[in-house]
Formats: structure tokens, C-alpha cells, sequence
């Protein structure tokens, strides 16, 4: 794993990791013993890769300090007063956490702990990537981190360019993006956090390629958009899983696992005018929601099943 890590960044990927992730161990017992021992691989040399060599476990974290100098530090404002309390402004409230001690091997300083001068995080480049390294003995959610961490995976975000994005007014909804090589079918996985009213709905927009989607995602379900090319499928229920997207010359088969009566949502992302859906298979049409056309699913009396869905022009 270690060396795919460092084949990636050679190759331009950007990876960032926090020194706890780094862990051999293969049960999460070390957490309850407060991450000791954090038995990290390579011993923790990460010269080739991070820049530096772990030696062990290092004072509590103090203040964090962006290291204004470097031009294209993407933190560089970062800077966190302590409070009376000591305690970070938003919680929840975690123990402090220790910083790893370091031995600086060609990395670059970016963060450092404003009382000690302790490296707090450091950047590598390495081929034509670059990987960042967290290092303290704790994971990157530890509520300290927060002024650090919302910036910096906010910047690498920005830098990294995606096919996908998405426009979320509420902050609420988490997303996933898995890409198939081999067939070319994309899913992006939507998810409303905001467990404070069952079943709330949250609006946003997804830019698939370069048109925009409005979705509604509703708390207590996962949303899947599954797409192929420039045609798009909408799963909202649980009672069907789109295993594959196979492109026809007339159109498209969807493969369908599930059980029961549901429905799908099809449509196409380009600005295609006077296509008519002939819908085959398990599938019947049920009309029109918004954008989307509607397809009534039956799988009564099997699990597997497909929909043919062939395209004619009006």
C-alpha cells in the first residue's frame, strides 16, 4: 500500500494523510490505549514520500501558525488564539492532541505550533505530485484541528480538477464520486446529515460534465445517480440496486437488482430535443417528473431483471 501511495503522487496525484493513518495495526485496539502503540509502517521513514521520519510521540499540540513565507502555502493564513479555556470554538471537544516529534527530511514546513516551532503540517513534493502529512498522533477530525483542516481540504479541493460538483446552500449533504474504468459508468452517492426532522428534504445542484442537476435529497435514504456518457439515472429508493449501464446503438440496458414494485428516474444531461423513450423489459413508462422521465419497475417474482430503454427522435 505504501508503495501504490508513492507510485500515485510520482504520477501527480495529491495525498494527504495524518501519521495515524499510517498504522499497521490490524485492530482499532490502540484508539482505547490512546493510538500507542501507532506500530507505523516503514517504521515510520517516510523520507521518500512525506519528507520526514516519525521518531515518536511529541508534546500536546499549542497554537497553529500557517508559515506565512512559503508563496503557495495553501494555509498560510491559518493562525488559532487560544481561548480562556484552551478549548477550540466548536466542538465537540476532544483531548488535546499530541504532535508526532519529526525529523525534517527534504519536506517543507507549512503549519508549525506557534509556541514550540514544532512542524504541525509538511508538504513533499515528489515526481510531479505532492503528499501532505498531518503530523500529529491523532486523526485530522479531532476538534483542535478544525481552523486547519476546513481551509486545507477546502484548498486541495479547489486544486484538484473534477467532473463532478456540486452547489449544497445547506452544508448538509455529503457526496461520494466512484468511477468505473472499464464500462465508463459513474455513481455519486448523496446523503442528508441533518438528522435533527426525519425525513427533511435538502435542495442542491450536481454538475455532471458541464450541465447542472437539481436534486432533492431527503433524509434516511441515499440518493444514487448513476450515469453513462450523457445519460443519467436517479435511484432514490431502497429497493433497487443499478448493477450496470450498457450502452446500444438505439439506447441504453440498465441492469437492475431489487425486489417488488418501484421506479426509476431517467433523463439525458445534454440539451437533446424530441427523443421519446420505447421502454422494454421490466420497465413501463409513468410519465414525467420535472426533467425526468419516470420508469415504473416491476421485479414481482424475480430479483434480477433489465430495462431497455430505446431512443427515438420525434
Amino acid at each position: 500500500q505504501y508503495a501504490s501511495l508513492r507510485s500515485y503522487v510520482e504520477n501527480g496525484g495529491t495525498l494527504f494523510m495524518s501519521v495515524p493513518h499510517a498504522t499497521m495495526n490490524e485492530s482499532r485496539q490502540f484508539l482505547i490505549g490512546d493510538l500507542d502503540p501507532l506500530n507505523l509502517v516503514c517504521d515510520g521513514d517516510f523520507a521518500d514520500l512525506f519528507g520526514v521520519r516519525v521518531t515518536g510521540r511529541g508534546d500536546k499540540l499549542g497554537r497553529l501558525q500557517g508559515e506565512e513565507a512559503v508563496a503557495d502555502n495553501p494555509v498560510r493564513a491559518v493562525f488559532q488564539w487560544p481561548t480562556i479555556n484552551q478549548h477550540p470554538a466548536e466542538g465537540p471537544l476532544h483531548p488535546r492532541p499530541h504532535l508526532a516529534r519529526v525529523e525534517l527530511c527534504g519536506a517543507e514546513v507549512l503549519v508549525r505550533d506557534a509556541d514550540s516551532g514544532a512542524p504541525v503540517l509538511v508538504r513533499s513534493r515528489v515526481g510531479e505530485g505532492e503528499a501532505y502529512l498531518l503530523c500529529t498522533y491523532d486523526y485530522p477530525g479531532n476538534s483542535y484541528l478544525a481552523p486547519l483542516m476546513k481551509p486545507l481540504v477546502r484548498a486541495l479541493s479547489r486544486s484538484v480538477a473534477a467532473s463532478v460538483e456540486m452547489e449544497d446552500p445547506s452544508g448538509d449533504i455529503y457526496f461520494t464520486v466512484r468511477h468505473d474504468e472499464k464500462s465508463g459508468v459513474s455513481r455519486l452517492h448523496l446523503l442528508n446529515t441533518d438528522w435533527t426532522e426525519a425525513g427533511n428534504e435538502k435542495k442542491c445542484r450536481i454538475r455532471l460534465d458541464d450541465s447542472w442537476i437539481g436534486l432533492a435529497v431527503r433524509e434516511g435514504r441515499i440518493s444514487e445517480v448513476v450515469w453513462l456518457e450523457d445519460f443519467v439515472v436517479l435511484v432514490e429508493g431502497p429497493d433497487i440496486h443499478v448493477e450496470s449501464i450498457e450502452k446500444r446503438r438505439d439506447g441504453f440496458a440498465i441492469t437492475i437488482h431489487g425486489h417488488g414494485e418501484s421506479e426509476l428516474l431517467t433523463r439525458f444531461i445534454s440539451h437533446r430535443r424530441g427523443d421519446t423513450w420505447s421502454i422494454g423489459g421490466v420497465g413501463t413508462a409513468s410519465g414525467k417528473r420535472g426533467a425526468w422521465d419516470v420508469v415504473h419497475v416491476d421485479l414481482d417474482g424475480c430479483s434480477v431483471g433489465s430495462v431497455t430503454l430505446s431512443t427515438k427522435t420525434a
